[in-house]
């Protein structure tokens, strides 16, 4: 089965992840858990830019995990990368939509993973630009 890639879908996901990522480094010493949102935010932009370059569409109620998950079986993040974006995941819907984690709790989470979460944000953003070109040559190419 062929998909078809949504290059300016992916390339607009691209950009904005892109901003966020470079606005979060301006925010540096900002509130933990303002950072995590933000970061998972930007995650999320980078997995779906992947998604639509490859021509894969997620949707409904686990889209935002399902969506990790597909990164994981395409090979783009390993066992330990999808362990720490789910529970960025996790961490960030009790922030959203429960309230339910203590600042402390934040606090603790961000700074123990906050090394392997950025280098996941950058190993991401570098596999949708990659996606994204081999998206554009494969068409070029039809």
């Amino acid at each position: 089965m062929m998909r078809s890639s949504d290059l300016p879908k992916a390339e607009a996901l691209l950009k904005n992840a892109i901003d966020t990522i470079e606005a979060i480094r301006t925010l540096d010493n900002k509130s933990p858990r303002f950072l995590l949102s933000n970061q998972y935010a930007a995650i999320l932009e980078l997995t779906q830019s992947i998604l639509a370059a490859s021509g894969i569409s997620i949707r409904g109620q686990d889209h935002h995990k399902e969506s990790i998950e597909e990164l994981r079986r395409m090979g783009l993040i390993n066992q330990r990368e999808t362990a720490i974006l789910d529970n960025l995941r996790k961490v960030r819907n009790d922030i959203q939509y429960y309230g339910t984690k203590s600042t402390q709790e934040i606090d603790e989470f961000y700074t123990t993973n906050r090394a392997e979460i950025s280098g996941t944000t950058e190993k991401l953003k570098d596999k949708a630009k990659a996606m994204i070109d081999a998206a554009r040559k494969s068409q070029c190419y039809q």
